[in-house]
C-alpha cells in the first residue's frame, strides 16, 4: 500500500506539470504565436534551442479552420478552446483518482466514479467534437457575421479512438462496482 501511495504521489505531481505546460502552452500560443494557415504556431528561442508550440485540430474542426480563418475569424481560438476546457477536465479527474489512491482509497464508490466520469467525458467529447462546429457556423449565420460560411460534419479516427477509449473506460468502471458488489456480498455471507 505504501507504493501505491508513494507512486500516485509522484503521478499527481506529472498530472500538475503536464497540465500546467498543456494549458500554458496553449494560452501562449494564442496570446504570442503567428497565425499560418488555420493553426497557430509560436517558436521561442532560448539560449540556442528552439521551443515550438502548435495548436492544430483535427475531426470537424479541420475543415473549419480555414474556412473561419478565410470569413476573418480566429479559428484557434473559438475552436481550441473547447478542446482545452475538455483537456482541464480530464486532468482534474486523473488528479482527483490518484489523490484518492494516495490516501489510501483503490476500490470504493469515489474511484468507479472518477473513472466512470474519464469515460463520460471522452464519449461526451466526440458528442462535442462533431456539434460544437455545428453551433459556431450556426451562430455566425445567425448573427449575419458571415452568409457564405458552410456546415461542416466529419467523424474521424480522432472521434472514434476517443469513442472506443471512452466506452472501454466506462465499462471498466462498471466492471469494478460490479467487483465491489460481489465483494460486499461476499464478506455478508458467513
Amino acid at each position: 500500500m505504501h507504493k501505491i501511495k508513494k507512486v500516485s504521489k509522484y503521478v499527481r505531481y506529472l498530472i500538475l506539470f503536464l497540465a500546467f505546460i498543456h494549458i500554458a502552452s496553449f494560452a501562449l500560443t494564442i496570446l504570442l504565436s503567428d497565425k499560418i494557415c488555420s493553426s497557430r504556431l509560436l517558436d521561442i528561442e532560448l539560449g540556442g534551442s528552439i521551443y515550438s508550440s502548435i495548436v492544430e485540430f483535427d475531426g470537424t474542426g479541420k475543415n473549419l479552420a480555414p474556412v473561419l480563418k478565410e470569413e476573418g475569424f480566429d479559428s484557434t481560438i473559438i475552436l481550441g478552446s473547447v478542446d482545452i476546457i475538455v483537456y482541464s477536465f480530464l486532468y482534474f479527474l486523473l488528479f482527483k483518482l490518484f489523490g484518492l489512491y494516495m490516501r489510501g482509497f483503490i476500490f470504493t464508490a469515489s474511484n468507479i466514479n472518477c473513472i466512470r466520469n474519464m469515460g463520460r467525458v471522452l464519449m461526451l467529447w466526440v458528442g462535442l467534437s462533431i456539434i460544437y462546429p455545428l453551433i459556431v457556423v450556426f451562430i455566425i449565420r445567425m448573427l449575419a457575421l458571415s452568409d457564405s460560411l458552410q456546415y461542416h460534419f466529419s467523424f474521424g479516427s480522432s472521434e472514434l479512438i476517443r469513442l472506443m477509449l471512452g466506452v472501454v473506460i466506462y465499462v471498466i468502471a462498471w466492471i469494478m462496482a460490479e467487483a465491489m458488489k460481489l465483494n460486499q456480498e461476499q464478506e455478508l455471507v458467513i
